[in-house]
């Protein structure tokens, strides 16, 4: 184990070896910081990349002035929601 002598740092392990295996440990130890490291990294970095793409494409939406498909109750009502739609043939 470590020892602690005056303006010494405090050191667990003999070696970097000694630290990777963990006296047997270290596989399951090393993973599991590993996983837990790449969860996080994607809880942070997905909503930020999502938010990111929605920006893009409400912006792309406004630079184009169309909604992408959406009616307003406003553009519904002008133009003539409810009514059966001319392309559509009844069999």
């Amino acid at each position: 184990m470590a020892e602690r002598s005056s303006g010494a740092v405090l050191v667990y392990f003999d070696s970097f070896a000694a630290a990777w295996a963990m006296a047997g440990h270290g596989p399951f130890v090393w993973s599991a910081y590993g996983l837990t490291f790449i969860t996080l990294a994607y809880l942070i970095f997905t909503p930020l990349r999502r938010s990111r793409m929605t920006m893009l494409s409400i912006r792309a939406e406004l630079k184009r002035g169309a909604p992408n498909g959406r009616h307003t109750s406003s553009q519904s009502v002008a133009n003539g929601a409810g009514a059966q739609r001319e392309d559509v043939h009844a069999p």
